[in-house]
């Protein structure tokens, strides 16, 4: 979708440099004809033969600027170079112009002069205005080109970098995971069963489903509840969970896997066996603006760990969720994590453009 909006502005572009030489010419060739023709005057042959001419010296040097002169001398530095070039151009083409003129005509060199056409001081500031709009128009071309490729240059660095936080994210859920398993086998092994058939799914969902840029988040709510279920058959019932969804959810599309590292950390720092804990989540839509929130008590056992989720914690969850909205949601998101009075509140808001 990127590409092709790049591209249609590219042709756009192009279409309008391409307006510009056509209205240019136009207003070069016919002007003179108007003005003629508003004064009354006759237009004669031997006119029209000079306009003609004029015209194709003009388009001479315009072109030689615009396809050679500009890009292979002025772009690259070589100014004097270019400078002498069009001074030696502006001093040949009118001697080729009184030549076709002669051939035309059957006039002796020798008895024409350049001001029988048009005068010397005239023509010299019109091969300066045309030298200055070639000049003009290929530099804005240039910049166009040189912008378009500075934004694809930046796309792929961003796109380089999510697939890079994207797969920092899917070992870490793996990871997280697999722990929760291995301390289940201990203790249950039909369970431990359930729970390899349930992380298969979610595998599955993992590594197909989150290919691309923005999933439905229906799906995402559905692996939510299944990564709970699975996180939940290792705790007693001293471990509360509650999750709810609020507003017209089912048609958005999110980023895939955006709020996971906040429910891993949830159940890692909150969640405990031994005294009575509470994970709360709520994901609630209001208008255009969509709001993830999870509270979680802080068990005594886990109170020194629970600074490790806070703001300033280098680790990879929060760490890839604070880049990935940065990149993802540029402007259009805030993200606060810290201590509350519930134990600790991480909260994720996002204006999403339907």
């Amino acid at each position: 979708m990127i590409n092709q909006s790049g591209s249609s502005r590219t042709g756009k572009h192009s279409y309008s440099y391409t307006l510009i030489q056509i209205v240019l010419w136009a207003l070069l060739l016919f002007l003179p004809l108007s003005v003629l023709r508003l004064s009354g005057e006759e237009i004669f042959g031997r006119y029209l033969l000079v306009l003609g001419l004029q015209t194709l010296t003009w388009m001479a040097l315009f072109y030689l600027n615009y396809l050679l002169l500009v890009p292979r001398m002025l772009f690259r530095r070589r100014t004097t170079m270019f400078v002498w070039c069009n001074i030696v151009i502006s001093l040949v083409l009118p001697v080729l112009t009184q030549l076709l003129y002669s051939m035309f005509t059957g006039t002796r060199l020798q008895d024409f002069s350049l001001t029988d056409i048009v005068g010397y001081s005239s023509v010299m500031l019109m091969f300066l205005f045309l030298i200055l709009t070639a000049v003009s128009i290929r530099s804005m071309q240039r910049n166009r080109q040189l912008e378009a490729e500075r934004e694809r240059n930046e796309r792929e660095l961003v796109s380089m970098e999510l697939e890079r936080l994207k797969s920092q994210l899917n070992p870490h859920f793996l990871f997280n995971s697999l722990n929760n398993i291995s301390a289940l086998s201990a203790i249950d092994t039909e369970a431990t069963q359930e729970a390899i058939s349930s992380l298969s799914d979610m595998l599955r969902y993992v590594l197909y489903d989150t290919a691309q840029e923005k999933v439905p988040l229906a799906g995402e709510l559905r692996f939510m509840a299944d990564y709970i279920a699975l996180m939940r058959m290792r705790y007693t019932d001293r471990l509360k969970v509650d999750m709810r969804v609020e507003g017209e959810c089912d048609n958005l599309m999110v980023s895939p896997m955006l709020f996971q590292s906040l429910i891993e950390n949830a159940f890692k720092y909150g969640g405990s066996s031994m005294s009575e804990s509470v994970i709360s989540i709520l994901l609630k839509r209001d208008g255009g603006t969509l709001v993830f929130r999870i509270d979680n008590t802080v068990p005594d056992n886990s109170a020194a760990q629970s600074s490790a989720v806070g703001p300033g914690h280098h680790g990879v969850g929060l760490v890839n969720l604070r880049r990935r909205l940065q990149l993802l949601y540029p402007g259009q998101h805030t993200f606060a994590a810290g201590p509350s009075s519930a134990g600790y509140t991480a909260e994720v808001t996002l204006s999403l453009n339907e």
